[in-house]
Order: C-alpha cells, then structure tokens, then sequence
C-alpha cells in the first residue's frame, strides 16, 4: 500500500491514481480550519476527519490525541484495507500529526 503524508494544500490539488483513503487531521478547534475542499474522484473511497491539536502536553484549550481517538482511526481504517491501494493522510502542515498517524500504517 502506498502513503501519502501530505499538508492541506497539497491534500487540496492530490487526486489518487489508484483507490484511496484520505484521512484529515485537523485542528480540534471547528473555526479553526474545516476539512479541505478536495478534487472530486472515484477513486477516492472516502475522506475521514479527526479532531486533535499538534501538541505533546496538555495545555488549555488544546486537545491532545488520545486511545479513543487512535483506536477510532485504527477501526475506520481497517473499513477499507481490503479495498484500498493507497492511503492519504494530511494535517496542517503535513510534519507532525499526518506523519505520526502514517506511521501506524507502516
């Protein structure tokens, strides 16, 4: 299975060659971003959204990931394993959430 770590922009213009997962980690503040307009294709199997912030600690307001939230992905994903050749996952930035998620998937 291919990965794709990948930041919102680029999230925005990607379109999957092969069936793909896009997974969205955002901000867990709604106004704070939304999930990311993307190029329609039928390749694309869904677009799954979490909520938690890129922080190691908690501090207030910010929402650290936890089991729940790691588990919740893990079960989502194994939804599609067997009908995916690809997986996209893409936060802010595209350096610390989607890479510590794709790791999971390695």
């Amino acid at each position: 299975m291919e990965i794709h770590v990948l930041n919102r922009e680029m999230a925005r213009k990607h379109v999957p060659d092969k069936p793909e997962l896009l997974i969205g980690i955002l901000d867990s503040k709604p106004s704070a971003n939304v999930c990311v307009e993307v190029i329609p294709s039928s390749l694309r199997l869904d677009y799954l959204a979490y909520r938690f912030d890129d922080v190691d600690e908690a501090f207030e307001d910010y929402v650290l990931m936890d089991n729940k939230t790691a588990e919740r992905i893990l079960t989502d994903f194994s939804r599609f394993r067997s009908r995916i050749e690809s997986l996209a996952v893409h936060c802010t930035a595209g350096l610390g959430r989607s890479p510590a998620c794709c790791s999971c998937f390695k």
